[in-house]
């Protein structure tokens, strides 16, 4: 008869496996799309779609706020409490929905602002959808129940139409707008289907100010956490763009995507064990973070020789005219690394814990860095200065989150004789 632990250790694969489903359709998107995009639209072109998913992603951290820790969290604690759960899930969807029409509004005015490279034309407006149609996703609603299948099953539906559709409407530099109008009705459809099974999970109400504002506080913590991670995860391709033409945006693009979609290999694993580690307390605890540090260190090594070894096969397959991406991806190598310890450290061994605060501080911190990074080395080196303000900043938060999980705790003072 199994024992507990070896039971605990099947039900973290399966969950983590399904997890891997939806992250094998977001890896399988880019694998597949950027190199048809890259040579339908060449550089150039590619780099201006790219900035205008970039700035799209930066506003999106509003609607997504602080949510993807807190009200995983407490769905994970609340979800043996009907009434509970209710109020957390239909007061996060509230808050997530009028943050999305405040992020709207701001990048509408945004498009208009002097020295933005990005109008209100075609492409301008199809970002704009792009970034309303992400608002109220419920991927933090199913990790928190458990119910890892659903979350997997909705990521694959947000994805995996994406290169059936691009190859369909996208056929030059004339379609370029029609990138973001493709993800904005994948994400649409993952919406509306999350939320009918959203209902019928975890009972779902039209949300009371009470419940809106209690997720909102809740998440307040994180949201600047949040902003500071969207900075330096999602929104590199746009500060590029501010210092760089738009061929050196779309190379750079490129090696960053190849990077991300090897570091995402770590995504499933860290959103199935974040539930568990919220609840596990004492040896369990202790005994689940060793394991975690363990597999963080190998997988990180890992994946950083395989970015590595695909450097040279880049301007293989997106063209001729991405050949400066090679060094780049290998400039990007240790970021496996760096995202695996930080993971480890800040996620499962802070967020888990509910320090809130020394999370938000440490995203911010690496949005800090990487932001005067771009400024400072984007001008002068161009691709490679923000490959290197990427590096920075995940060095800095991995640094810093270490030093928080490990720092000794202050002695409590003597009480007075």
């Amino acid at each position: 008869m199994p024992t507990r632990p070896h039971a605990g250790a099947r039900r973290f694969a399966r969950d983590a496996g399904a997890l891997g489903l939806g992250h094998a359709a977001a890896l399988a998107v880019p694998l597949l799309t950027l190199p048809y995009l890259a040579r339908v639209l060449g550089p150039g072109a590619w780099g201006e779609v790219a900035a205008a998913l970039a700035l799209g992603n930066l506003f999106a951290a509003i609607p997504a706020y602080g949510f993807d820790g807190s009200a995983t969290r407490a769905v994970a604690r609340h979800r043996g409490d009907e009434a509970a759960l209710r109020a957390v899930v239909s007061g996060t969807a509230g808050a997530r929905g009028l943050l999305t029409v405040l992020a709207a509004v701001l990048f509408g005015a945004c498009l208009f602002v002097p020295g933005v490279p990005l109008r209100p034309d075609a492409l301008g407006l199809a970002a704009l959808a792009y970034l309303g149609a992400q608002g109220v996703s419920w991927g933090w609603c199913f990790e928190g129940l458990g119910r890892f299948r659903a979350a997997g099953a909705l990521a694959i539906l947000a994805r995996a139409p994406v290169p059936l559709l691009v190859v369909l409407f996208v056929r030059g530099p004339d379609d370029a707008a029609r990138v973001p109008l493709v993800y904005a009705a994948c994400s649409l459809a993952e919406t509306l289907a999350g939320g009918w099974l959203a209902r019928s999970r975890a009972g779902l109400d039209w949300p009371r100010w009470a419940w809106v504002a209690a997720a909102l506080r809740d998440g307040r913590t994180l949201f600047a956490g949040r902003a500071g991670l969207t900075v330096y995860l999602a929104g590199n391709a746009f500060w590029l763009r501010l210092f760089a033409g738009p061929a050196a945006v779309g190379v750079f693009s490129a090696a960053e995507g190849v990077a991300r979609a090897v570091v995402g290999a770590l995504g499933p694993v860290s959103r199935a064990l974040l539930p568990r580690m919220a609840r596990a307390e004492g040896a369990d605890r202790d005994r689940l973070m060793r394991a975690a540090f363990a597999g963080a260190l190998g997988a990180g090594v890992a994946l950083g020789v395989l970015l590595w070894a695909l450097a040279p096969l880049v301007p293989r397959v997106l063209g001729a005219g991405f050949a400066p991406a090679v060094g780049l991806v290998r400039m990007l190598a240790p970021l496996p690394l760096f995202v695996a310890l930080s993971q480890v450290a800040g996620v499962q061994g802070l967020l888990a814990r509910g320090r809130d605060g020394a999370v938000a501080v440490l995203f911010g911190l690496g949005g800090a860095v990487n932001v005067l990074s771009a400024a400072l080395l984007a001008p002068r080196l161009g691709a490679p200065g923000m490959a290197l303000a990427l590096l920075l900043a995940e060095a800095a938060v991995t640094a810093g989150a270490l030093f928080l999980l490990f720092r000794p705790a202050r002695a409590a003072p003597s009480p007075p004789v």
